[in-house]
């Protein structure tokens, strides 16, 4: 049975640019208003699948939502990135056992969280960056990123006294740390 609106394609060429434009507008650069554009189009497809009208409205809307989720994931990074840079990018700065503490919680994290989260905060990389070093996608980097940062969270909630003992196996060695 043919999809009321004729395909899909058509709908796509006729609102592509308004909702590019829109988010544009709204976006501080040209790749997180692509994203969004994307985002925007993956969510009309899955609604076009199920028979639904797929108007430039309802699309302006989605994409709306889709630019408060941006910024909502934003906030929460450099939320996120503060409460890291101070217990990693001071690391050296830290006693022995805070180093300890950190490192400790960094192995308890699986071996893809770590080395996600160490891109980002200590060698600086971009999420593009982080995804091409890992091999996967940048969505799959900031999955990544948002589940070992509320892990490491925890863990350095956690007294340093309980992240103190032997390094589990393959976990990180501190003297690494130093430069």
């Amino acid at each position: 049975m043919a999809h009321p609106q004729g395909s899909f394609e058509d709908v796509f060429h006729q609102t592509y640019d308004s909702v590019l434009g829109y988010a544009l507008r709204r976006l501080p650069g040209r790749a997180q208003a692509d994203d969004v554009t994307a985002e925007v189009f993956t969510a009309a497809w899955q609604a076009w699948q199920k028979g639904k009208q797929v108007t430039p409205p309802w699309l302006l809307s989605v994409a709306r939502n889709k630019i408060a989720d941006h910024y909502r994931r934003e906030a929460r990074a450099r939320d996120a990135h503060q409460v890291l840079a101070e217990h990693l990018a001071d690391a050296e700065t830290l006693s022995e056992e805070g180093r300890v503490g950190v490192w400790m919680a960094l192995s308890q994290l699986g071996e893809r969280e770590r080395e996600a989260l160490t891109l980002t905060y200590w060698d600086g990389l971009s999420g593009s960056e982080v995804a091409e070093a890992l091999g996967c996608t940048q969505t799959t980097v900031w999955a990544v990123l948002s589940r070992a940062r509320k892990r490491l969270r925890k863990l350095l909630e956690v007294p340093a006294e309980y992240h103190a003992g032997s390094k589990p196996e393959g976990g990180i060695d501190i003297d690494s740390l130093r430069r």
